[in-house]
């Protein structure tokens, strides 16, 4: 079980806290278990072989060329294909190979990002923990491995965040043109680092060097629609206005607002002062939250399309966690249980369950849960 027992917070043990190195090695390992439990697509049977996966095979095939006759937006996202199609390996195995090395790169370097927001080490692996359990946010791309580049780009995101809070601006330019290779979110940085300058008043000292560092990644990103030529498919504008209608309906508020984040959705509104508090302090990453909302209004699968505010949704449980359930094992096992119940699905894994209702029944059940043992938690703060 994870130590978050770490002298921080409530109710503090006085056991020696484990190195963040520790953690960082049982978080891999655990990404390795995810990514088998997951299991993988059958890419050629209907209906997934007619899925943009599709798109991405025929572009690493054509590698070290560039592929013909491929839909935009998939086109445009060349690196994750790319370098599949350089390895000497046949394309699904190569699709498999680089989805495991970003999921094991992400439950390093994420934990890492979390103690640059003051969380402990025990609290910045249980947060990662419930990232690597989470289903709708990474578990599907894990499945879907051809949809290498969702994984690519939340790696992506979390090394922009740490080059742009360490002011490394080489670093962040690297990462956002690998990043503009890769997936359209990562362009998203660039306004949020602007945030995070005027926020620490930093806007004048670091502004040029910041858009110097911005300046390979947007080129990069123009130029890509520039000189691609896509077979079909919509552009930007006429994705957003065909997609953004679906905010009529109510399912998609589910699947954008609920879904996504199941089963911890509702501990932010349990302690709500800790949610402000929180915000108040890291203002570029509400920003992050809205861009990512707003850019949901440019496709259709909903809960990939927010996954890149996983950075700031987990950032937060942490921050809950550490301030609020600090030496209450108990609860700490509940959130990973319920988080590995809502894991389970009846199609994106290696031993699937029998239907979609025992998918709902554990995913709804799992919220219960957690929620319940959320409100018995403050509840227990307020009479100590």
């Amino acid at each position: 079980m994870w130590r978050t027992d770490d002298k921080c917070g409530r109710g503090g043990s006085q056991t020696r806290p484990f190195s963040l190195a520790r953690y960082q090695l049982l978080l891999a390992l655990l990404a390795l278990i995810a990514l088998f439990f997951y299991g993988r697509i059958d890419h050629t049977v209907e209906p997934y072989s007619t899925w943009d996966l599709h798109s991405y095979l025929t572009m690493a095939e054509a590698a070290p060329g560039l592929a013909v006759g491929v839909h935009q937006p998939f086109c445009y996202r060349l690196l994750g294909p790319y370098v599949v199609g350089l390895l000497p390996l046949p394309e699904p195995t190569g699709f498999y190979l680089l989805t495991a090395l970003a999921a094991v790169a992400l439950a390093v370097v994420f934990p890492v990002l979390l103690t640059g927001l003051g969380l402990s080490p025990g609290y910045a692996a249980l947060s990662t923990a419930l990232f690597l359990l989470n289903r709708n946010v990474l578990g599907y791309s894990l499945w879907n491995c051809f949809q290498v580049s969702d994984t690519l780009s939340l790696l992506f995101l979390a090394l922009l965040l740490l080059a742009l809070w360490r002011r490394r601006w080489v670093a962040f330019g690297g990462a956002l043109l690998l990043g503009a290779l890769t997936r359209e979110t990562s362009l998203l940085m660039a306004p949020v680092a602007l945030a995070y300058l005027w926020e620490r008043g930093a806007l004048r000292q670091d502004g040029v060097r910041l858009l110097l560092a911005a300046l390979p990644g947007v080129t990069c990103f123009l130029a890509l629609r520039g000189l691609i030529v896509p077979a079909g498919g919509r552009g930007l504008w006429e994705a957003f206005l065909f997609y953004s209608g679906k905010l009529a309906d109510p399912e998609t508020w589910f699947r954008l607002f609920v879904n996504p984040y199941l089963p911890l959705i509702f501990l932010p509104l349990i302690w709500p002062k800790r949610t402000l508090a929180f915000f108040r302090e890291q203002k570029h990453l509400l920003v992050l939250l809205a861009l990512v909302y707003v850019s949901a209004l440019f496709g259709q699968n909903n809960e990939r399309l927010v996954a890149p505010a996983y950075v700031a949704f987990y950032a937060l449980i942490g921050w809950i966690a550490q301030r609020e359930l600090a030496g209450r094992r108990g609860v700490v096992v509940v959130l990973l249980a319920g988080a590995a119940a809502a894991s389970l699905h009846h199609t994106t894994a290696r031993f699937p369950l029998p239907d979609r209702m025992l998918t709902l029944a554990l995913s709804m059940g799992s919220l219960a849960a957690v929620t319940l043992c959320g409100l018995v938690a403050r509840a227990a703060v307020r009479r100590g």
